[in-house]
């Protein structure tokens, strides 16, 4: 299991604290009582009462004590992480893990599956300064490629732009049929609207490669898939320039 990175939230101080007061104070009431209530009627009662209440308190803090620490780090680690925090998609670490055990299912069972990988940009953006981002369009993306892949698929954000979708029991063929599919979804209406009113589209450019037995591994496989997602992306810019 992955080790939970995270901040320590003010209530958490607070039980803390509360842990540290209580025990005395419980043990600071009970006395007060024993001396009130039962040392008029029995000393020896309420000194024993007393020394329950404070044994209680003392032996909560050496529980303590002997505890081992709690260790906490701010932040978090993206490391250990296997979610984008935007999108809600599994990261690079999730897909590759994936893959791999698809990969080995596929060799093993020869069930085929296939990877697309693609990269999103967003058109009709017009920045109002140097530097500007267009809205974040990572929720809109999963919720696109949720609406058109099946519930045996696993889509994953692998970078700012770039996302892939495993395609179990898919070949080639399909893979391409998903994408234009895919395609044909993000199309419709605009994710967000820019500054001056026009609508944002997410424009996506597609990548595909078939885990089959020509490849040795599935890292392979995805990074076959990542060049020929290259190569379009590299001919998309150049007719954006020209255009």
């Amino acid at each position: 299991m992955d080790p939970r990175w995270h901040s320590d939230p003010i209530h958490q101080q607070r039980v803390r604290i509360a842990a540290r007061v209580a025990p005395p104070l419980i043990a600071l009431c009970g006395t007060a009582f024993a001396a009130e209530t039962v040392f008029p009627h029995s000393a020896n009662d309420a000194v024993m009462l007393s020394v329950l209440f404070w044994a209680g308190a003392g032996a909560s803090l050496l529980i303590r004590r002997l505890a081992p620490p709690v260790v906490r780090v701010e932040g978090a680690d993206p490391s250990a992480r296997l979610v984008d925090e935007e999108s809600g998609l599994g990261n690079a670490h999730f897909f590759r893990d994936v893959v791999q055990r698809e990969f080995a299912r596929n060799t093993r069972h020869r069930s085929g599956a296939s990877v697309v990988l693609f990269d999103v940009r967003v058109v009709g953006f017009l920045p109002t300064f140097d530097g500007e981002e267009p809205p974040p369009f990572g929720k809109h993306v999963a919720r696109i490629v949720s609406g058109v892949m099946r519930e045996s698929d696993v889509a994953a954000r692998l970078g700012k732009q770039r996302f892939g979708v495993l395609l179990a029991e898919t070949d080639v063929t399909g893979a391409r049929t998903f994408a234009e599919r895919l395609a044909t979804a993000f199309a419709g209406k605009p994710y967000a609207r820019g500054a001056g009113g026009p609508g944002l589209h997410v424009s996506p450019v597609f990548g595909a490669a078939a885990l089959s037995a020509s490849f040795t591994n599935a890292a392979s496989a995805v990074e076959a898939a990542a060049a020929r997602l290259d190569a379009l992306s590299t001919i998309v810019r150049r007719s954006a320039l020209v255009a």
